[in-house]
């Protein structure tokens, strides 16, 4: 749990130390899995996918365990500009529990931007949702012209000033998303997405900034995506395509998919 956390902050090196120590006590499977997360640097991604393709199947670890290197694997996959195999591995960690928020906000996410909103809608719509899924749900809508998607960005306008009225931290991420793909307000989302990203650096957490920043067109933002890039050896080659590709800055330019 610590090493994800740290992960989520950026902190690599301290999370593979946290993988090390699990591996110490024994724990093969999770340790697997962590350390797999926990890759930098160059072919970091070819090298965890292969990790874990070693670490074969284990019926005897939990649904959690066996979700959580499900949704590794499908985060690998997709940094790994797969995806197809990222899909795939989110329709199993799915199937585990279709009930897990995680895993069907995910899986709703990718369906939506490899172009499959009535899809995406249907596995949003679930009961009780997130923040998180409730912008999925919105995007979905709209894409498929729905009348409800007013509505439903009102409930999500209302549960982000509840929780703001209860202390629970902002929800940077899905703010950011719902300025650039819904309210269309380039330059809020960069400056949500760059808050956001001062605290949770995960894949979802790079891919909504550099979004933002190609669609605001800001090169400095841009610049600073790549020097974190370079200095922590994160390696994502769907980001890389994209600001490889990237000569020229434009108010137009298509925002990042994923994965």
């Amino acid at each position: 749990m610590r090493a994800n956390l740290r992960l989520l902050a950026g902190e690599f090196a301290e999370s593979r130390r946290d993988c090390r120590a699990v591996f110490e006590i024994g724990q093969l499977y999770a340790a697997t899995v962590c350390a797999s997360a926990a890759q930098t640097g160059p072919d970091s991604v070819a090298r965890a996918r292969n990790l874990l393709a070693a670490l074969g199947v284990d019926d005897a670890a939990s649904i959690e365990l066996r979700r959580w290197r499900l949704l590794t694997e499908a985060d690998l996959a997709s940094r790994a500009d797969d995806a197809g195999s990222a899909l795939g591995l989110l329709e199993r960690a799915h199937a585990l529990d279709t009930t897990h928020e995680e895993a069907r906000t995910q899986l709703a996410e990718l369906v939506l931007e490899q172009g499959d909103p009535a899809r995406s809608l249907g596995l949003a719509l679930a009961p009780n949702p997130s923040p998180a899924r409730l912008v999925i749900q919105i995007r979905a809508a709209l894409a498929l012209d729905d009348p409800r998607a007013e509505q439903w960005h009102h409930d999500l306008d209302d549960m982000l000033d509840l929780d703001r009225q209860h202390g629970i931290p902002p929800h940077l991420r899905e703010e950011s998303q719902i300025a650039l793909h819904v309210d269309r307000d380039a330059g809020t989302a960069l400056a949500l997405a760059q808050e956001n990203f001062v605290t949770q650096k995960d894949t979802r957490d790079l891919r909504m900034l550099v979004a933002a920043a190609l669609v605001a067109g800001d090169p400095n933002a841009v610049d600073a995506i790549r020097s974190w890039l370079s200095t922590t050896g994160f390696e994502d080659r769907a980001v890389a395509r994209q600001l490889g590709a990237t000569a020229r800055f434009s108010a137009v330019a298509a925002p990042l998919t994923a994965p």
